[in-house]
């Protein structure tokens, strides 16, 4: 092809395209601002929708919003003349004297629709902030100098920080409170109810993986946890393994699911549904400082909620802690990254969750009778949970282990005082709920 080729088609330029307006409403601004020289109500609803001296478009406007603020908190009266007053002599230059304060309020409709005006104003405010954050995200999506993991961390933290309005409702007295009142929502009666996160510690070896998987196969069976006896319903159940490899897991957790099978199951007119439990093995655990780590928790558990019976979890078994967060034993930043984001699973899903840690090491260098268990790590691992139990051993008796609170829980519960090592399951109440073959 020669060099210069006459029969290139030449693209015409494209005209450019008009430049977009950043949102805003200047009429809603005043009217907000008129609504709130005309009642103190006006003022009461603009703050509980969020809005800020920064929400409003116009600076000035954004002067008189906190010159009314600033009257509002001192507990006086708030009227034009008093507004004038409260703006210094270089704001009020800007507003353009007192008589354009008096026309805001002169020009406003009524004081009645002033959340409806706190809405608009701070909608506007918020998408203006993301496009000046869009703007950014896309500037560190061409910088070639910054780490794909740090670009996304620095965007979902950017995003994050932007203000959301709060549409803002009148709360019940306490009277009214206590009438919304309900029963806990019971998964086990007396001992396991939706949203409560309880935290299993022991030392190695001391059987918390074990009780961990127990909990989660018996329950999506509908069998008692500890007495493995027949309940009401079975749950829907997701066993999150950040520690053994699935050949351990798999062999352990197959040894259980037998035992659920039995004829004794059958002729009580229910059989085990495998769909109701699914173990995740990620033994090379996850770093929740990491937000690539974040989101794989996260979608792991809402992507199998919604593939189990009825679209929904009932329970999360998860653990170890420490194999969560690289700093979960050593800062309170790691322990609250864990914290937050069961909080976040236990809320959206309204499940149960059961957690397991190992206690600090210097336990081992006392004798067993003076080991007092507790989690490894920051003190937020006693506060957090609703509910923190140790598994330890009873000296002398191998077959047996004590089962206590590590601290008081937030509630009354059933708890099984003293737990006896199994055949088919690791751990069964003592008493007489559950045949030494290990039938139900």
């Amino acid at each position: 092809m020669p060099e210069n080729d006459d029969t290139t088609t030449e693209i015409p330029n494209e005209e450019p395209r008009p430049a977009r307006r950043p949102p805003y409403d200047l009429d809603a601004e005043s009217a907000l601002l008129g609504s709130m020289m005309m009642s103190r109500q006006a003022i009461s609803d603009a703050l509980d929708v969020g809005v800020t001296g920064a929400d409003f478009y116009k600076p000035s406007n954004g002067s008189v919003f906190e010159a009314i603020e600033r009257l509002a908190e001192h507990g006086g009266a708030v009227d034009p003349l008093l507004v004038t007053a409260a703006l210094g002599s270089k704001d009020l230059d800007l507003v353009g004297g007192k008589g354009a304060i008096l026309r805001i309020q002169a020009e406003t409709p009524a004081s009645a629709h002033a959340t409806h005006y706190a809405q608009i104003v701070k909608d506007a405010a918020i998408k203006r902030r993301l496009i000046h954050v869009g703007g950014s995200i896309t500037e560190m999506g061409y910088d070639e100098t910054i780490d794909a993991s740090a670009a996304l961390g620095s965007a979902t933290s950017a995003i994050d920080a932007i203000d959301t309005p709060i549409r803002a409702a009148r709360l019940p007295n306490v009277e009214e409170w206590l009438r919304q009142g309900e029963d806990l929502d019971w998964l086990v009666p007396d001992l396991f109810a939706r949203q409560e996160r309880l935290l299993v510690v022991a030392t190695e070896g001391g059987g918390k993986t074990s009780l961990l998987r127990q909990i989660a196969i018996a329950m999506s069976a509908g069998l008692h946890p500890f007495r493995l006896t027949m309940m009401p319903e079975a749950f829907n159940v997701l066993l999150v393994d950040f520690e053994n490899p699935e050949r351990i897991s798999r062999k352990k957790i197959e040894k259980m699911i037998s035992n659920v099978t039995t004829l004794e199951m059958s002729m009580k007119g229910r059989f085990y549904d495998p769909e109701r439990l699914i173990p995740v093995c990620r033994p090379e655990g996850i770093d929740l400082a990491s937000k690539a780590d974040e989101r794989w928790l996260h979608e792991r558990v809402d992507t199998n909620a919604r593939a189990m019976p009825g679209g929904r979890l009932d329970v999360l078994c998860i653990g170890p802690v420490y194999q969560m967060d690289s700093e979960a034993e050593e800062k309170q930043a790691g322990a609250r990254r864990i914290i937050t984001a069961i909080n976040k699973i236990r809320v959206r899903h309204d499940c149960l969750v059961v957690m397991e840690t190992h206690a600090p090491h210097e336990v081992f260098a006392r004798p067993a009778a003076e080991r007092a268990l507790r989690p490894a790590g920051p003190r937020l691992w006693l506060r957090a949970p609703e509910f923190v139990m140790a598994i330890q051993g009873v000296q002398g008796q191998p077959a047996y282990a004590d089962f206590y609170p590590v601290r008081p829980g937030r509630d009354e519960r059933a708890w099984p005082r003293l737990l006896r090592r199994g055949t088919a399951w690791p751990w069964v109440e003592e008493g007489e709920w559950v045949a030494e073959q290990g039938t139900m």
